[in-house]
Order: structure tokens, then sequence, then C-alpha cells
């Protein structure tokens, strides 16, 4: 198992969207996303990621639920950032490509979350390759192929 940690700028500023996210469960207008920074186990053995993800959010102060997409995983907590609360959280209905939506309530004071999960070994956003796939053919590969809304 291979551990790694990456921390991704997802949004440079606070943008306001006015209208509704055809392709998406979120609702960034309320509350959105500014920076993730993900600590994953990677078990090429399973295919899964494990570990966690945290967000720092931008919201209205009104807010009282931080949107998700999700597809194929498995929540297993959701807290606020400084550990100290445990945040509740609902999963929707499965909506075919659209995955599930992930609702997660928020405190008056909540500015990040921290979401447990793992990903399903037959995530379609990941791809796992064998030694045997790879130009040296020495040791496994994973790449992540998101398009066009397979990282949900």
């Amino acid at each position: 198992m291979i551990r790694f940690l990456l921390a991704l700028t997802v949004v440079a500023t606070a943008p306001v969207y006015s209208q509704s996210l055809p392709h998406s469960f979120a609702k960034p207008d309320e509350a959105a996303i500014r920076h993730i920074a993900l600590d994953l186990n990677v078990d090429f053995e399973t295919k899964v990621l494990s570990g966690s993800a945290l967000l720092q959010l931008d919201r209205q102060p009104n807010a009282k639920q931080l949107w998700l997409d999700t597809r194929g995983l498995t929540i297993k907590e959701v807290i606020s950032a400084d550990g100290t609360q445990k945040l509740k959280w609902k999963l929707g209905e499965d909506k075919g490509a659209m995955g599930r939506s992930l609702a997660i309530s928020l405190l008056p004071n909540t500015k990040s979350v921290k979401i447990q999960y793992s990903t399903s070994p037959t995530a379609e956003a990941l791809q796992w390759l064998t030694p045997e796939q790879t130009t040296d053919k020495q040791k496994p590969f994973l790449f992540t192929q998101s398009q066009a809304i397979l990282a949900r």
C-alpha cells in the first residue's frame, strides 16, 4: 500500500453562482469549495483509495448544508476540520450517471470539513494498470480519467 498527500487548489476566488448546475448536485451559491487537501492510501491489491479530503469552504452566512457529488464512494465519517465535532450527513438516491448527492449539515461556524471515505474497486475515474501493462513492466500504475463527470 502506498500513501500520499495531495493539496489541490480548486477555486482561487470566491465565485457566486446565480444559477443551478445541470450536471451536479452542488449549490455553490450557498457553499463552495475553495481548497481540497487529500490524504489517501493507495491499495493496488484491492484497487481502493481510502483516506480523507479536507475541504475549505466559501459559504454564505445562512448556508445550512454543503452539497457534493459522489459516485461509488463509501462515506465513513464527516467531521469538523479541527476534529472536535461529527457533522450530520446523508447520501441521496442513486441517479445513475449523476451518482448520489452528499448533503453535509453545516454548523454556524463551520469553515471546513473533513470527509473520511473510500472508493470502490470499480470506480470509473480510476484506471488501475498491472505491472505487465506498463512500459517497464515492474510496478503497477494508477491514473485518473475524470472526464466528463466520472470523478464524483
